[in-house]
């Protein structure tokens, strides 16, 4: 079994940077595509937080590793709060 090491703060930042940019762009798309069925907007809308759940996994993992300092600091600089 591999050890980690918490870095919840930086991996807490990158969701909440992630989550925001998806809420942003679906509300434009909403605006954009008003008329759109009700069941289509909902499958949309779960399938682009499933595709950015995917992209996050790896690099959530990874910070965890007892050798992802360098990306926790990283991610600190990029999207933790000022």
């Amino acid at each position: 079994m591999t050890a980690t090491v918490d870095r919840a703060p930086e991996v807490a930042a990158l969701r909440a940077h992630a989550t925001a940019v998806v809420e942003a762009e679906l509300r434009r798309l909403r605006s954009r595509l008003p008329a759109v069925d009700d069941a289509v907007r909902a499958e949309l809308e779960a399938t682009v937080r499933r595709v950015v759940d995917h992209l996050l996994t790896g690099p959530e993992e990874r910070v965890r590793e007892p050798g992802g300092a360098d990306l926790a600091e990283a991610l600190r600089d990029l999207f933790a709060p000022a």
